[in-house]
């Protein structure tokens, strides 16, 4: 029982870790593009629900096949 408990506390801290990680490497790009090229990030961040729509859709459907 202690051994499956210990499993499952591990992939959700990877998990965790993970999206942790993808957000803030996110948040720092945008800052960056903020601050060094204004213009173009407002046009990257007008695309980015787009690209998050598709990018659920693949994982989606990568994890169905």
């Amino acid at each position: 029982m202690y051994i499956e408990i210990s499993k499952v506390h591990q992939g959700i801290i990877n998990n965790v870790t993970s999206i942790l990680t993808k957000i803030s490497l996110g948040g720092s790009g945008i800052i960056i593009a903020l601050v060094r090229g204004w213009q173009m990030a407002l046009i990257m961040i007008s695309f980015l629900p787009v690209m998050m729509i598709a990018g659920f859709m693949s994982s989606y459907y990568l994890k169905k096949n």
